[in-house]
């Protein structure tokens, strides 16, 4: 058995450099190339058997665009979710640091 494990493609809260924590975006156009890349790349390493996902967008878009590609739905559970950060949530790293610089 092997574990194929892809992080979600680049978000807006990426392209912003902020914080996302389970703050829940969207992707930009270029994580949904890099989703689709994964996808392309994934089905020529072999057959996949199933596809787990987070079901914040950004990782379950990313899910599902590989799912199309390897024709697979992702099952979306939410112990994948990301860590909930609080406060820093939405925050850039120079936000984070003035706020709460302890």
């Amino acid at each position: 058995m092997s574990l194929i494990l892809v992080p979600h493609g680049q978000s807006q809260a990426n392209l912003m450099r902020r914080i996302q924590g389970q703050g829940d975006g969207d992707l930009t156009d270029r994580g949904r190339e890099e989703a689709r890349l994964a996808g392309e790349r994934i089905a020529e390493i072999g057959p996949v058997d199933v596809i787990y996902a987070s079901p914040l967008r950004r990782a379950a878009e990313t899910a599902m665009i590989i799912g199309e590609r390897l024709d697979r739905q992702p099952i979306l559970l939410d112990g994948l979710r990301e860590m909930n950060l609080g406060a820093l949530d939405g925050l850039n790293g120079e936000e984070s640091r003035t706020r709460y610089p302890e």
